[in-house]
């Protein structure tokens, strides 16, 4: 039952023809066609998949203007000293207290 959906069964059935049984064209005429259909749906399927995945990525992006509240807890756990310039930057307010 897989077989008859298979794209590679067809293939083989063509080369089978044309190389043992010394067939021409007109025998893999359906096995080519096969072939260019499941090709162009399995293109037009795995375009349209990654167009979706790349649409819900960039609306997941969150823009980074100004400070993230993660990195100065990462810097100050390596022994960094905290520096309040942050407060000179849009959207971004320090803590005035380590958290």
């Amino acid at each position: 039952m897989i077989a008859v959906v298979d794209p590679f069964t067809y293939a083989v059935h063509a080369f089978k023809s044309l190389l043992l049984k010394n067939t021409g064209f007109e025998a893999i005429g359906f096995d080519l066609l096969y072939l260019a259909v499941f090709s162009a749906v399995s293109m037009t399927a795995a375009t349209h998949a990654v167009q979706a995945d790349a649409v819900s990525r960039t609306a997941t992006l969150k823009p980074t203007i100004g400070c993230s509240r993660s990195r100065p807890r990462l810097f100050a756990a390596r022994g960094f000293k905290r520096c309040d310039h942050s407060r000179d930057l849009p959207g971004c307010t320090a803590p005035t207290s380590p958290p």
